[in-house]
């Protein structure tokens, strides 16, 4: 069986090779048609001119329509992409904003505090989404940089690797909660 592709260049070519006999034949039933001088021959002829040119048309509109299947093939294919590099950024930015929740909740000192870093999460990953750094990036360095940037100790540092932010000059057992 053949691909998809070769049958379609196959059969392209092929209208293309009728559509050209075609055409020859009715121009050549149409100037019969036109220099006969008995009515039966000119009949005759036109009856033919009008099968071929209707041969004709056939072939050049299966020929759009190949065309136009293509084209929808590969809009198609483009979309499906598009589709399926969203949602893999979607599940990368539900992965890395998860993961840096938890952190945050498990940092934070009070409700008022997590829900401005939450915030500013937020704010982070609308910035890594507008310049594509979803795609770039293994996750857990994503989630370490986004910790990272809001000053909370990235996963598996300990709190004495955090950076100096105000969340970093709390007490040890202030920023654990129930770990």
């Amino acid at each position: 069986m053949s691909e998809p592709a070769d049958m379609s260049v196959r059969h392209a070519a092929i209208l293309a090779r009728l559509a050209d006999v075609g055409e020859r034949l009715a121009m050549k039933h149409a100037e019969r048609a036109l220099a006969a001088d008995d009515p039966d021959v000119e009949a005759k002829a036109t009856a033919a001119f009008h099968r071929a040119a209707r041969s004709v048309r056939q072939c050049l509109a299966l020929e759009a329509r190949l065309v136009r299947d293509a084209a929808r093939a590969a809009r198609e294919d483009h979309d499906q992409i598009q589709r399926e590099a969203t949602a893999g950024r979607s599940r990368r930015r539900g992965h890395a904003r998860a993961a840096v929740e938890r952190l945050i909740w498990t940092e934070s000192e009070d409700q008022i505090e997590a829900e401005r870093l939450e915030a500013e999460l937020d704010d982070l990953l609308d910035l890594e989404d507008f310049s594509g750094g979803f795609d770039d990036e293994a996750v857990p360095a994503l989630i370490a940089r986004l910790a990272r940037d809001l000053g909370l100790p990235a996963p598996g540092e300990g709190a004495e690797a955090a950076p100096a932010t105000p969340a970093a000059g709390r007490g040890l057992s202030e920023r654990r909660s129930s770990a």
